[in-house]
């Protein structure tokens, strides 16, 4: 009778290569299932990132241009009730110095800080900040004392020193002469080189500005 050694020695190397060849077909559709992934996701996070970059570059494009004049006016006609509440709030608050979207700035907190950090109302400064959205407006400001020269940023553009502004501001007394202009046009050649402001009456005690 045949020795069964021999045979079970082959049975058992057959079915470890069976087993073996099982494993690396197994590890292969592993390897190509997770290149497939990083692949499709690379692709993904590039669309993403060039379309972030180009995102980000149309935003700067189409921002770099203060609006129009015609646009602000009819703006501020349209709102006119909420541009004479913002006047009002701000010549009641009086330790106001700036507010916007990043916290306000007092007289006695001069670094912007999100209330309640600063002593300033949260409730006010969420009034403050319905308003400026219902006016399309960026920012807010007055002068410490009297007059107070309610002021609402509508668009700046630039960094440090070389930023631009327009905005829409209540006086008090009418600007000197010369810095009234009947219009801004393209606002260009208006502020000279010390970057005095100009102004465009709108009605009443109501001025648009730019520093242009």
């Amino acid at each position: 009778m045949p020795s069964l050694t021999p045979l079970l020695i082959r049975a058992a190397s057959g079915t470890l290569a069976n087993q073996y060849t099982s494993i690396m077909n197994t590890l292969r559709r592993i390897v190509w299932w997770v290149a497939k992934a990083l692949a499709r996701v690379t692709a993904i996070l590039g669309f993403l990132i060039v379309a972030g970059v180009l995102g980000l570059v149309l935003y700067i494009w189409v921002t770099r241009y203060p609006p129009s004049e015609s646009g602000l006016i009819q703006g501020f006609q349209d709102h006119r009730a909420q541009f004479e509440q913002i006047r009002d709030m701000l010549m009641e608050d009086k330790q106001l110095e700036r507010l916007a979207d990043w916290g306000v700035a007092t007289t006695t907190s001069p670094v912007p800080r999100m209330p309640p950090d600063g002593g300033f109302p949260v409730q006010r400064y969420e009034l403050y900040m319905r308003l400026l959205h219902q006016v399309n407006a960026q920012a807010l400001g007055r002068r410490e004392g009297t007059p107070a020269s309610p002021n609402i940023l509508m668009w700046g553009w630039g960094f440090a020193g070389e930023t631009v502004h327009v905005g829409i501001i209540w006086l008090e007394q009418p600007p000197q002469a010369d810095r009234v202009v009947a219009t801004f046009g393209d606002y260009k050649g208006l502020t000279g080189k010390h970057r005095e402001w100009s102004y465009r009456h709108i009605d009443s005690n109501w001025y648009l500005w730019t520093d242009i």
